[in-house]
């Protein structure tokens, strides 16, 4: 299940701008994506070259088009590492599922929890450009049925452990979960986590390969969203 309330309020803890705000410019964007080996969002801006009078229907069908002409379609591998990828279009959550080292591990992620930054900010981005930034959350299930519990964000090349918590289950209710601050762990003890959590799938290679597809899902997800809009509007 998806722990919607407790990954909004961590999410607002680590970034201070709003996935909303960074997606709007002048009007929606331009769009191409990039390939599924970074994780670099083109920004979507619609020509100001088009007449006063273009309608709304007429702007969002000549974005299908640009994207049909310019776009890099989206590509989603049915694994990532160890993991099982399990998504639908149309929906916003991805959820990845493994059995690692003696455990089984649940990834679950959210792409309205994802915030959309400015690619400045990121190594080999462009000036307006948009990056997906992950957070996540990382279940690791050991054999008695407990449950260790991480809330994470990505910022390449780096995983940040937000929070972590250990669960009587995986349906273990969040509003009677403790979570405890990983930035004031002692740095050995945040070390030896980050092994741990590592040495059950979440690596670097894992890392980039999961940014990457999280790009993609948000662009597929924003080609459905395009489609939606002219449907809707043609009739």
């Amino acid at each position: 299940h998806h722990r919607c309330s407790n990954t909004h309020s961590i999410m607002a803890r680590f970034l201070s701008v709003a996935r909303a705000a960074s997606r709007v410019s002048t009007a929606l964007a331009r769009r191409t994506t990039a390939p599924t080996n970074t994780a670099t969002l083109a920004a979507r801006a619609f020509s100001t070259s088009r007449p006063a009078h273009t309608t709304l229907h007429d702007l969002i069908l000549s974005e299908i088009e640009a994207e049909q002409n310019e776009g890099v379609p989206p590509v989603f591998p049915t694994s990532i590492g160890y993991f099982n990828v399990k998504t639908a279009a149309g929906s916003p959550e991805l959820v990845l599922e493994a059995d690692v080292d003696n455990s089984f591990v649940k990834v679950e992620l959210n792409l309205h929890d994802c915030a959309m930054m400015d690619g400045a900010e990121f190594e080999n981005a462009e000036q307006g450009e948009l990056s997906v930034r992950p957070v996540f959350s990382v279940s690791i299930q050991n054999s008695e049925g407990k449950v260790m519990n991480f809330n994470c964000a990505y910022e390449s090349p780096e995983l940040h452990i937000l929070q972590l918590a250990v669960k009587d289950s995986m349906d273990a209710a969040e509003e009677k979960t403790y979570y405890t601050s990983f930035e004031h762990l002692d740095e050995n003890v945040q070390g030896q986590f980050m092994n741990y959590i590592a040495n059950k799938g979440i690596d670097a290679q894992f890392l980039d390969e999961f940014k990457a597809f999280v790009a993609d899902k948000e662009y597929g997800e924003y080609l459905g969203w395009l489609n939606k809009m002219d449907a809707f509007l043609s009739k």
